[in-house]
């Protein structure tokens, strides 16, 4: 990919017809910075450029005809196998436009710099009114549930409570083998009894 080729094939590539751009575009973005030894595959070429195959062969032919490219050195292409060798172009980069003059860099702010702004007229800001501080409003209760609602928020906060991760109430006596497990009910305890493990 080369910086100078793209610039040259948006800013300053002469008489490119509309529906041949992305095809230069794809072109350049494959060329060295001298704009020569340019070859994707029309297949690529035509994904970039958001078209089918034969439409970007026709802008190929387009770009040709309008001395935007030109056939390139093919030996950079050698070693590809003939079947599958894609033709290398070189971007006529020697051909410029005339760039319009507001257009120009030196038009543009330069960075760092405050751009100078035209004077326009301009009418006073006024002040807002000043306002009275407004009473903090009433706390909001939360209204009271009833009927399933209800017995559904209990049943949530008992499963919390119940659940496996929480320890043991203190006060609790805990199994003297796994920590955190009511002695007199220790699942572990139990499993291993079951399984003949003492």
């Amino acid at each position: 990919m080369s910086v100078e080729a793209l610039t040259w094939a948006f800013n300053e590539a002469p008489d490119v017809r509309k529906c041949c751009v992305p095809v230069l575009l794809g072109l350049a973005n494959h060329a060295h910075a001298n704009g020569k030894g340019a070859y994707p595959g029309q297949k690529l070429l035509a994904h970039y450029a958001r078209k089918t195959v034969r439409a970007t062969q026709d802008c190929l032919k387009h770009l040709l005809e309008d001395k935007l490219i030109a056939r390139g050195d093919q030996r950079h292409v050698a070693y590809i196998p003939a079947d599958r060798r894609p033709v290398v172009y070189n971007l006529a980069m020697h051909r410029k436009r005339e760039v319009p003059v507001d257009l120009l860099p030196e038009a543009e702010p330069v960075s760092g710099k405050a751009a100078a702004v035209p004077d326009m007229h301009e009418e006073p800001v006024q002040e807002p009114a000043e306002q009275p501080e407004a009473e903090p409003a009433p706390p909001v209760r939360p209204a009271k549930v009833t009927g399933l609602a209800a017995f559904k928020a209990a049943r949530q906060k008992l499963d919390e409570k119940r659940g496996a991760a929480n320890p043991p109430a203190s006060g609790t006596k805990t199994c003297r083998t796994h920590r955190g497990q009511p002695a007199h009910n220790c699942t572990p305890c139990k499993s291993e009894a079951l399984g003949g493990v003492k």
